[in-house]
């Protein structure tokens, strides 16, 4: 992922000096996160507990690179945090894991396509990507109790719209493919992914 990553900065440089359009914006917006949690053979019944979305702010560095006919790649960096509301608190007797959430950096490496349609190209553009966004957790979660996974990695599925070749709209799913926070409960380790929306308006300078 590291690797991946480096080639995505090399990109910027090669895309500018290779006449390949690059575009640098910011985007700010909300994410609505939940929590989704699994038990290896658990020793007793877990399906009573539940829990519901958590919603944050989200901003964001963007560049989008077209390298050819509109296909190209959506990459930069942001901050997001994330996580959900549950009832495992009630559980434990303990009030801080009502809420669990962490913060973090998030660099996506998402390829993309835009579609330029005759006539209305010019004030609408919708874009498709998909791809792996790297989480790096800059602020531990608010519970002593949770292990944390410093890094974490997500699948986005985005769709986005171009208005006047500078204004930005994006809505994305993402979904979690690995654990980010783990707790001991009785004889059972319970392990924790984070789902999400994202939804975010930007400006491309």
């Amino acid at each position: 992922m590291k690797k991946l990553i480096a080639i995505a900065l090399l990109l910027i440089p090669l895309a500018r000096a290779n006449a390949v359009k690059c575009e640098i914006g910011v985007s700010a917006g909300i994410t609505s996160s939940s929590l989704s949690y699994t038990i290896d053979s658990p020793s007793i019944d877990y399906s009573g507990y539940e829990g519901s979305s958590y919603v944050s702010f989200t901003g964001s560095v963007d560049v989008d690179l077209t390298f050819w006919k509109g296909l190209g790649l959506k990459t930069g960096a942001g901050f997001q945090k994330l996580g959900g509301r549950n009832n495992w608190g009630e559980v434990l007797e303990r009030t801080d894991m009502s809420t669990i959430y962490s913060s973090y950096i998030s660099i996506p490496i998402c390829p993309k396509y835009t579609l330029d349609i005759p006539v209305i190209g010019k004030i609408v553009r919708p874009t498709i990507y998909t791809g792996v966004v790297t989480n790096i957790s800059i602020q531990t979660t608010n519970s002593a109790l949770l292990d944390e996974s410093a890094v974490t990695l997500d699948w986005r599925v985005g769709l986005g719209l171009r208005f006047l070749d500078r204004y930005d709209v994006q809505a994305s799913y993402n979904i979690p493919l690995v654990n980010a926070f783990s707790f001991d409960v009785r004889k059972d380790t319970v392990k924790f992914k984070i789902p999400y929306w994202a939804v975010t308006v930007g400006v491309y300078f």
